[in-house]
């Protein structure tokens, strides 16, 4: 197993720290995440890879956001304050709630455009 396996998996198993988890992965690593996917978008789309392109950056970002959302809520408790546990646990609710709901007014309204 390769250094970037192991950093990968101790996220996912919790093994890290609350901050580094929230903060580096949580928020950072959304912020180059979608920065890349605007990127990449933008120059398939100039080249006419619509399609393709919207379907492998959607299963990017779910990828993305179900790890990081995962390794989040296990890393919640690895604080000497306890309650910054509950907070972030209670920001990866609020965030799944907010997710589902922007979601089902975008398919109910079929503003969705392929």
């Amino acid at each position: 197993m390769n250094d970037f396996e192991k950093l990968f998996l101790s996220y996912w198993y919790g093994e890290k720290k609350l901050w580094k988890a929230f903060w580096l992965i949580g928020i950072l690593g959304r912020i180059i995440v979608a920065t890349i996917i605007i990127l990449f978008s933008t120059i398939f789309t100039s080249i006419g890879l619509t399609w393709s392109i919207k379907i492998l950056s959607i299963i990017f970002m779910i990828s993305y956001v179900i790890w990081s959302f995962v390794s989040i809520w296990r890393c919640a408790f690895n604080v000497k304050n306890k309650n910054w546990g509950y907070v972030a646990r209670l920001f990866i609710t609020l965030d799944i709630i907010a997710g589902l709901y922007l979601n089902f007014i975008i398919l109910k309204n079929n503003s969705i455009s392929f």
